[in-house]
Order: C-alpha cells, then structure tokens, then sequence
C-alpha cells in the first residue's frame, strides 16, 4: 500500500493535517465523562488518571488503536472522529441516541427476595446481577422485593470526550503491529514476526506470549480483526515453535 501525501508522513505513519475517513486506523486519546456530571467514566490519559483518582495497576493506558467504522468504540464516537483531521483536538457531546441509547423503563424489572434465595444469593443496592443471561443492577432492596435495573449503566446520559487524533497508520504491516498489540496488552510488537503471502497473514508468536492467561482467546479475536480490516485478506495462521530453549532442556 502507498501513504498518501500529507503535512508528514514517517515509515507508514501519517501525523499530521490528512482528514479522517471511514476505514482508517486511528491512534487517539481521550478522556471521557458524563456531562452533566463531569464523573469519568473512561479515558487513555495515566497522569488523568493519577490526578483524578481513577488509576487502576491491572488498565493499560496510553493512545489506542481505533479503526473508524470498525464499531468496537460507541458509533457516534467514531462518526466524530470523520470531522476532525489527524493532530486535531477537539471536545466531542453525544447525546443519549449516539451514545448507550435513551433509559427505558420496560428495563426495570421487580423480582421476589425468593428467587434470589433458591440460587444462595443476596441481592444488595448496586450488585450487578446475571438474570437469563441479562446483567443488571440492584436498585432496590425492600419489603420482599428486589428492583433491578438492565439499562447500560449509561443510558440517558450525554457524554462528553476530549480527544485528540495523534496519528494515522498507513502501512499494512504497522496496522498487523497495532491490531496484535491492542488484543494482547503489553505486547513487544517487534517480537512478532509477521508475514504475508497472497491472502495470508502468518504471525509467529514469540515465547512469551504461549502461556499468557486468555491468549487462545485473543488469537482468536486478532484473526478476526485482520480479516475485517486488512484488505485482501482471507486466511490467518499463528506460528508457535518448540524447542529444547522453550522448556529449559540441555
């Protein structure tokens, strides 16, 4: 694939001036809060997080990989990113209908104490609980009977992102690169090395990564992500190779 012009362009990494479409992977931060609130309820921003009190140890922070259209952020989200240019900051509103949808009150369901009982469980104010196979919360708690509420927890809000576009990705391995570190958190993407032959990506994973908690998993929703973003292709295959190194063995 060849960039396209722009301000400036660096070994397949576009990053600056060039207008945001459809199809394109972003890198971006953001920092997300409920309007009418200013509560945070998502953001990639450490010293944010830090200063704000919402650090946790086990997040990953630092700029993300979006790929525009994709539809793994909110819609309106990604729709807002198609007005700006890359380099661009800019605060962002979605309201309800662009965000986690308006409450709905068929939502709110009343159950009896009993059935929380049969299965050994006790309903409290703000449990979230799984009832045929929907997750809701625990509203309340009272004269036998137990509220629990199945709207996103977000529902009926508008939301406000301060975002900022960093970069575009223009070169296909670099997009291989981003879409293998943004499902295995942490990952060395030079340790990996990957190839292309006709329709086929091969990766080959390097040892550390064999034993990682969920890795099957995450293989799983790499492949799927190269075969909906990366043009022209049709197969995925992983590579894993023992030897005597891999198991210590003289």
């Amino acid at each position: 694939m060849t960039p396209q012009k722009s301000a400036s362009t660096k070994e397949g990494i576009q990053e600056t001036g060039d207008i945001i479409k459809t199809g394109d992977f972003v890198i971006v931060d953001y920092v997300g809060r409920v309007k009418d609130t200013g509560s945070l309820f998502d953001l990639t921003v450490e010293d944010i997080a830090r200063k704000e009190k919402v650090y946790h140890e086990d997040e990953a922070y630092g700029p993300r990989l979006v790929v525009v259209g994709e539809g793994l952020m909110l819609k309106g989200f990604e729709e807002a990113l198609t007005t700006m240019k890359v380099g661009e900051s800019k605060t962002v509103e979605l309201p309800p209908e662009k965000a986690f949808g308006p409450r709905d009150s068929s939502k709110v369901k009343v159950y009896p104490v009993s059935a929380f009982r049969k299965s050994d469980v006790k309903p409290y104010v703000g449990a979230r609980l799984t009832i045929e196979g929907k997750t809701g919360i625990v509203q309340s708690v009272g004269g036998g009977r137990v509220r629990v509420d199945f709207n996103p927890l977000l529902a009926g809000k508008t939301l406000a992102y301060d975002v900022t576009t960093r970069k575009k990705i223009v070169d296909e391995t670099e997009k291989l690169n981003e879409l293998i570190k943004r499902r295995i958190k942490g990952a060395d993407a030079s340790k990996f090395q990957i190839a292309r032959e006709a329709g086929t990506v091969s990766i080959t994973m390097p040892k550390e990564t064999y034993l990682i908690e969920g890795i099957q998993l995450a293989k799983t929703m790499i492949a799927r992500d190269i075969l909906k973003n990366i043009d022209g292709s049709s197969l995925v295959r992983f590579v894993e190779a023992f030897d005597k190194e891999t198991f210590k063995l003289k």
